[in-house]
């Protein structure tokens, strides 16, 4: 799961900010982190990592920032990413937890949670659609941060029988994203086929929902993941 920060996708300028420079999602997902702490609390298992300047993101203007990301592992998946301001001045950024879903068939699942919502359509010059079905069944490429939504989502998976669910808290961007199979071809990680058996549902604040940071203030996103056997659910 990379984490995005602190800009989603290209690097855009913003009203803090004119620079346009830097890899495609930001410097987070690429950078060596630094393990606070690792420890068995009960059941569960806890990690706490944090990310400080480096020479990355010094030479792309984030000296006065600190990241922290903390997992809890157990019969749910609990993430909670923390961005602290450092700086004396206000900072603007966006932020994703690029979650890949393994599933059994990308063409057989069926996403509910975002009816109703608006989204930019990545391949389709970023237009603003909204969605009208009750569930987002996926029949090609899928590319979409659906904007000013608060609300968990779930991926029913008739084949591997099961039903994961993606629930969240101060974010207000749900992204859908599935490769296919052009695009797929290009990418040097994944093979073929892999797009058949995953699907990403990112938790996120981006785009029209950046966050905007005063000096001194954090910001708190969290996700948690858990899955239910549609098997059970039918007893």
């Amino acid at each position: 799961m990379p984490i995005i920060f602190p800009w989603f996708g290209a690097r855009r300028p913003n009203a803090l900010d004119a620079r346009s420079d830097g890899p495609a999602h930001g410097f987070a997902r690429t950078s060596i982190w630094q393990i606070e702490s690792c420890e068995q609390v009960g059941d569960d298992f806890e990690l706490a990592f944090s990310l400080r300047p480096n020479q990355s993101s010094i030479a792309l203007g984030y000296d006065n920032f600190l990241l922290t990301y903390k997992l809890k592992l157990g019969s749910e998946l609990e993430m909670q990413l923390t961005v602290q301001n450092l700086s004396p001045t206000a900072m603007i950024f966006e932020e994703a937890l690029h979650t890949y879903l393994s599933v059994g068939e990308a063409r057989d699942i069926s996403i509910f949670g975002l009816a109703d919502c608006e989204y930019l359509d990545k391949t389709d010059d970023m237009k603003r659609k909204t969605q009208k079905e009750a569930a987002l069944k996926l029949v090609g490429e899928t590319d979409r941060p659906y904007l000013n939504t608060a609300a968990g989502v779930e991926l029913d998976d008739p084949l591997l029988r099961r039903r994961i669910k993606v629930a969240k808290s101060k974010s207000q961007t749900t992204v859908v994203w599935n490769p296919w199979d052009a695009v797929t071809a290009k990418l040097a990680d994944m093979k073929g086929d892999d797009w058949q058996h995953m699907t990403c549902i990112e938790t996120a604040n981006a785009l029209d929902n950046a966050i905007t940071l005063e000096a001194g203030e954090s910001h708190t996103m969290s996700a948690t993941i858990s899955v239910l056997s549609t098997d059970s659910v039918q007893k």
